[in-house]
């Protein structure tokens, strides 16, 4: 700041050939000069002043002007981000880190998600699957496998705590409980604390501060309406503070998958525009006419996955030997086939089998074929039996399902 006074105060004096212009001229200098120094003398003295005083002039114009760049720089950081974009020559040669499966084929570290339901289809088993398998390395269920030990974040608004503890202890999933931390809304109110909600900024920041000193991988958020208490899920600008929020959650690497309810027409709830940002949005659809718990999954948007592993699958919930829920994975073409054969086994003609699952007969009667070869049917004279194996593919239907 000294040198920024020094070169205004240079700047701000009467030019020295001002000064100079001002004396008394050489006839009245008598006694005063040397009686030697002639006219043009001066006149050389003056031109030489002129050109220091227009470096002087010069510099303190380029001082100034870099320090008030320094100066605009540090005062406006929007332009301290545009100043740190790269060219696309850098960019193509710039090493930049992959983002890494947590679960294979299906979220990558620092995604959002967002798995979405009607009432009663099985959204909160699905994500309990999920969060619990993140807790250490191996499957989770079908063809999807944890990559490593992840610590997992989950809040619940909506379940007794009773109710929750109940489910967790009937999956048979393995699971690391220290990794595995619980926030339940009504735990808190029993204990008279503040209650989450994340239309309240002091709650957002409180969550993001927690996440991160804690080292958490996972965010789990159990459910999005019992958590924006008031928000109108028809206005996008009710959404966009907790939309930045989550984007923040994605820069520090956590990964989020949000639990919300469905509409009448099977889509996501409210604004459109919660899906922007989403890196995976997973519809579930109950299945009908089954013993079991059992939906159909699909990808309503799969940022990241390939083609086969955007494809619906089916996820039915069994019980095992020690009466604990485990998860079935089965492809679309599997189903159909547990469908067909089973109906065959309760003496369906294949007639009546394509009209009840929608296929020619000629189909339904390659099936039929398929399922004798492979294993799961015999053949009893004109009537059908299924297997062990076939007994297990077809667990969970009965007669009154078709």
């Amino acid at each position: 700041m000294l040198q920024k006074e020094k070169a205004l105060s240079i700047s701000g004096h009467q030019p020295a050939t001002e000064q100079i212009k001002s004396c008394p001229t050489l006839p009245e200098l008598p006694g005063v000069v040397n009686q030697n120094l002639t006219e043009t003398d001066v006149q050389k003295s003056l031109e030489r002043l002129e050109k220091a005083e227009k470096r002087v002039q010069d510099f303190s114009r380029q001082f100034l002007e870099d320090e008030g760049q320094a100066e605009s720089t540090i005062q406006n950081p929007f332009l301290t981000a545009l100043q740190s974009s790269v060219t696309l020559k850098k960019f193509r040669e710039m090493e930049l880190p992959e983002r890494p499966w947590l679960i294979e084929p299906l979220i990558r570290a620092g995604q959002i998600a967002m798995i979405y339901a009607k009432a009663g289809v099985g959204k909160t088993w699905f994500a309990l699957q999920l969060a619990l398998g993140l807790t250490r390395s191996g499957k989770i269920f079908g063809p999807f496998v944890s990559s490593g030990t992840y610590r997992v974040f989950y809040l619940d608004a909506e379940m007794s705590a009773r109710e929750m503890q109940d489910r967790i202890n009937s999956l048979a999933i393995q699971h690391d409980p220290e990794q595995f931390v619980l926030c339940s809304s009504e735990l808190l109110a029993m204990q008279e604390q503040v209650i989450p909600n994340l239309t309240d900024s002091k709650w957002l920041e409180a969550l993001k501060t927690y996440l991160k000193s804690k080292n958490f991988d996972v965010f789990v958020i159990d459910n999005l309406s019992s958590l924006t208490p008031g928000q109108d899920e028809l206005k996008r600008i009710d959404w966009d503070m907790v939309n930045q929020w989550l984007i923040g959650l994605r820069r520090l690497g956590i990964t989020t998958i949000i639990i919300h309810h469905a509409g009448k027409n099977g889509d996501q709830r409210g604004t459109s525009s919660r899906e922007d940002q989403l890196d995976l949005s997973i519809r579930l659809e109950k299945l009908e006419n089954r013993e079991l718990t059992a939906f159909q999954v699909k990808f309503a948007k799969s940022r990241g996955l390939s083609g086969e592993q955007k494809k619906p699958f089916i996820v039915e919930l069994r019980g095992d030997s020690e009466g604990k829920i485990i998860f079935q994975h089965k492809s679309i073409n599997d189903d159909i086939l547990a469908q067909i054969i089973f109906m065959a086994s309760q003496g369906a003609t294949q007639k009546e089998i394509a009209g009840t699952i929608n296929l020619n007969q000629s189909s339904g009667s390659r099936r039929i074929n398929r399922a004798l070869r492979d294993g799961l049917l015999i053949k009893n004279g004109n009537s059908y039996e299924l297997t062990e194996l076939g007994k297990g593919m077809t667990a969970g239907l009965s007669e009154g399902d078709f």
